[in-house]
């Protein structure tokens, strides 16, 4: 994964071997489970148990973070979305009984689109 960066923690645990870093790591992770659940992540008086921080830097980070909006888009909006990303006539491959990439690309985005994005339902 491109976007994943270990190597800060992994020094952590061995700053010159890689190796042993991630042979650490793991040791760590695996003498976790089981573990209590950590008070300062799951505490009742935590603002939001996503973040470890005090009441300021949490309301810092969630006062940058958009909130979901109140409505959904119906399904109609979703498709338009989707011809917008794959071009012009590609909700023909919605009705087509084509068989190709591209169809079934389509049909992948359309799908996996309105069932995550929009308040359904969808007409039969």
């Amino acid at each position: 994964m491109p976007w994943l960066e270990t190597d800060f923690i992994l020094s952590t645990f061995s700053p010159t071997d890689r190796k042993r870093a991630q042979a650490s790591f793991k040791q760590f992770v695996a003498s976790m489970i089981g573990q209590e659940r950590n008070k300062s992540f799951h505490d009742e008086k935590n603002l939001d148990s996503r973040l470890l921080g005090d009441e300021y830097f949490v309301l810092g980070i969630l006062d940058g973070v958009e909130e979901e909006p109140a409505t959904k888009p119906d399904w109609e909006m979703v498709l338009v979305a989707v011809e917008v990303i794959s071009g012009p006539a590609a909700l023909m491959f919605l009705t087509s009984a084509a068989r190709d990439v591209r169809s079934f690309q389509v049909r992948a985005l359309a799908a996996s689109a309105t069932v995550k994005l929009s308040s359904y339902p969808v007409p039969p």
